[in-house]
């Protein structure tokens, strides 16, 4: 039913005849007569009884009366709640990341985009960072922070910052004295990873497998503090962006060390459904990610 002939049974109850009701909406009163004729076709019953040129309305008809003013009084509220979602005046954002290292960055700015978006609900989805696109496509997040995409029409990925990768490598180990390290170098070690599905890594997919190359010892160390000290007691080499490597750099007993001769880069990006209707607090919040990331 239409939202239409809420009003229309409003008004005529208001106005007391169709005289005054067709005035008051504009309408013919020929026009307003024959939808009011097709309302009490679709409800089964008249709303009002015709006394001689006005119009009483029955006791359904004061039930279905009751109902319009509440009916428009929550699709009312409906537009209103909708406007201060757009307005960011409240809302929430589902956020999901390719590696968990992106959380030593990740809350500064969230506190930043806080102070402008008090009321918008920001929730960190601790479901694999393995799959961060199909969570996306099936509707369990808004926004996933990763270094690898697709081709899928559906997804628009806005780069937010280029990062190098290196290898962190115990000066025990005679490859901390390469100038840079190929595929061939990580056949003899042992590799300490954040990754628990160590075959569904960016860099085994994207360097190791290519070459043919499989470590001769896969280690699986969540924490990155955890990976630096393995690495420091000579236990394996890592693979870590330079950037989260620096804390650990200044002991004696790990180096970095290139990957391949240029450096080994990658791009990161904000994935996000492609939507010409995102609320003002969505543009907002990849617009600090992307400030907060080109001057990191």
């Amino acid at each position: 039913m239409e939202v239409k002939y809420f009003k229309l049974v409003i008004a005529i109850a208001e106005a007391g005849s169709i005289t005054n009701a067709a005035d008051k909406l504009f309408l013919t009163q020929s026009a307003l007569s024959h939808q009011l004729r097709e309302i009490e076709e679709i409800v089964g019953f008249e709303l009002f009884d015709r006394v001689k040129k006005k119009l009483i309305l029955t006791n359904s008809g004061r039930l279905f009366l009751n109902y319009s003013y509440s009916i428009l009084e929550e699709i009312q509220k409906l537009k209103t709640e909708i406007k201060r979602h757009e307005a960011g005046e409240v809302g929430r954002i589902r956020l999901t990341t390719e590696a968990t290292t992106c959380y030593h960055w990740l809350p500064r700015i969230l506190k930043n985009y806080q102070i402008e978006f008090p009321n918008v609900d920001v929730r960190l989805s601790s479901n694999s960072s393995n799959k961060p696109v199909k969570l996306l496509l099936s509707g369990k997040v808004d926004f996933a922070i990763v270094h690898r995409t697709n081709a899928d029409k559906n997804i628009e990925f806005i780069e937010i910052f280029t990062d190098e990768v290196i290898a962190l490598v115990p000066t025990s180990d005679p490859l901390s004295r390469k100038t840079y390290l190929v595929p061939e170098d990580f056949e003899t070690v042992s590799y300490i990873t954040h990754s628990k599905r160590h075959d569904e890594s960016a860099f085994f997919e994207g360097f190791l497998k290519p070459n043919h190359v499989m470590p001769k010892k896969w280690i699986y160390i969540p924490l990155t503090e955890a990976v630096a000290a393995m690495v420091k007691e000579g236990l394996g080499v890592a693979v870590l962006a330079n950037w989260l490597a620096q804390p650990y750099l200044d002991s004696e007993k790990v180096k970095a060390v290139r990957i391949t001769r240029k450096g080994m880069t990658r791009k990161w990006f904000i994935a996000v459904l492609k939507n010409s209707n995102r609320p003002k607090y969505f543009d907002r919040f990849i617009h600090h990610v992307k400030v907060a990331m080109q001057t990191k």
